[in-house]
């Protein structure tokens, strides 16, 4: 199957990770010693989040979370071969639609380690892999998911490592005072986050906007409370911390999602018009099998989960 990306993106099915870019240089992963890292808005309609990094390595270590987002500093040892639960404090927790909070935290250790943040309320959770500031950039293209009248909140957030880092954003849809396609500057200094939340009727979603910044920045795409697909009932957090376009791929394999019988979600992302996206061995009933895709232009895809009711 072949599908012609003319838009920005386009819907077919998606879990986003870490996509390992095709370099003659040394490849970057998500293994660090310094992580800059937020927790975007879960679910405001439904509890209070409690909020978790998983952080684990290939050496022994010991590190350090800190930042104006976790008040006094947390300490925490890795052991190789087992994963160290850190909880956060709710403080962390984004909660503006459209403003500048000080609750960018930064994770740092002796060795290199790879952190992941779960953030989760009853019912409406997810976890992101983070990525360490060695691999962040200054241009991203948000892919998260789109509204659908029944929690209408597809978001972004953009946290800066640096004091003085002004962040420019295109936004794809209309949001707030924010016209579509108008550039807008927010300047963040070390450990802000600016959170986006557009609230419109379907199918707005800020999929598609374009961010761009002085420095490099870390940038999370996703949803406060997601139904997949349109029409569902249930909603369900999503978030990824997402990459610059130069570290995209156009090679993936994926794997069906336990549980559910009816096929996944995939979205892929195209940053030039007329991308081809082909998928091979795929099966919608029931996703059984492995399946790739591949692009004719750098297109990060993900995968997300159906709701169990679909």
């Amino acid at each position: 199957m072949v599908l012609i990306l003319r838009a920005v993106f386009v819907l077919a099915f998606v879990f986003a990770g870490f996509f390992r870019p095709l370099q003659a240089q040394a490849a970057s992963d998500s293994l660090g010693v310094e992580f800059w890292l937020a927790f975007p808005g879960n679910a405001f309609c439904c509890g209070t989040p409690t909020l978790s990094l998983f952080i684990t390595g290939p050496t022994a270590t010991t590190g350090t979370v800190s930042g104006p987002g976790i008040g006094s500093t947390i300490n925490f040892t890795v052991t190789p071969g087992t994963v160290t639960t850190v909880p956060i404090p709710v403080s962390a927790h984004l909660t503006t639609f459209d403003g500048v909070q000080a609750k960018g935290f930064r994770v740092t250790a002796g060795a290199e380690v790879t952190v992941y943040g779960l953030n989760r309320i009853v019912a409406s959770t997810d976890a992101y892999l983070g990525l360490p500031v060695d691999i962040l950039g200054t241009e991203y293209i948000v892919l998260g998911y789109k509204n659908s009248n029944i929690v209408n909140a597809t978001e972004f957030a953009v946290v800066a490592p640096q004091d003085g880092t002004v962040v420019t954003i295109t936004p794809a849809v209309t949001t707030g005072p924010h016209p579509a396609g108008a550039p807008y500057n927010v300047t963040l200094n070390q450990g802000d986050a600016y959170q986006l939340v557009n609230t419109n009727a379907a199918p707005a979603d800020l999929s598609g906007t374009i961010v761009t910044a002085t420095k490099p920045v870390a940038v999370f795409g996703g949803h406060n409370c997601a139904n997949i697909p349109p029409g569902q009932v249930a909603c369900d957090h999503i978030v990824e911390q997402l990459t610059p376009p130069d570290s995209w791929g156009k090679s993936f394999a994926t794997m069906p999602l336990a549980t559910r019988l009816n096929g996944d979600t995939f979205r892929f992302l195209a940053s030039t018009n007329n991308t081809q996206v082909s998928l091979t061995a795929f099966s919608w009933l029931p996703s059984t099998g492995v399946s790739s895709t591949s692009a004719s232009s750098p297109a990060p895809h993900t995968s997300h989960l159906r709701s169990r009711s679909s």
